[in-house]
């Protein structure tokens, strides 16, 4: 009579399979996640410089200070958003009456086809500014 089954060798050879290609698929989905990490900084970014450009068309100034000026939310310009990869606001900010220049610090590097504004005030200590400015 012969025995159905697996033998300890296959089945340690198969789970050894399993381990490595899952372990391949994590690493890629890492770069893909600081990606969309990085994209929603941007995004966020564009979203502070609409709410900056509509309370500069009231007030006919910019929100003056430092990134803590932007914390205290108000009708016309809402709290800055919390960072995507934890809680703490990330993102940098330094303005003045009639100008500002506002960016966040991305994992990756900026993606192909978007440019960032070269911003003398702000700097990250890892990974790549991201900056606007106006004017």
């Amino acid at each position: 009579m012969k025995n159905k089954g697996f033998t300890l060798i296959e089945m340690l050879i198969v789970i050894a399979i399993i381990g490595i290609l899952s372990s391949v698929i994590l690493v890629g989905l890492g770069s893909a996640r600081a990606k969309a990490r990085d994209s929603r900084r941007i995004s966020d970014i564009r979203q502070i410089q609409n709410g900056l450009e509509i309370y500069y068309s009231k007030t006919q100034v910019y929100v003056s200070g430092d990134s803590t000026a932007l914390y205290a939310p108000t009708p016309d310009l809402p709290a800055l958003p919390y960072d995507p990869q934890g809680t703490a606001v990330k993102y940098l900010y330094l303005g003045a009456a009639q100008s500002y220049q506002l960016g966040a610090c991305l994992e990756q590097g900026l993606p192909a086809g978007i440019t960032s504004a070269t911003c003398s005030s702000l700097s990250c200590t890892a990974g790549t500014l991201y900056c606007v400015t106006a004017p």
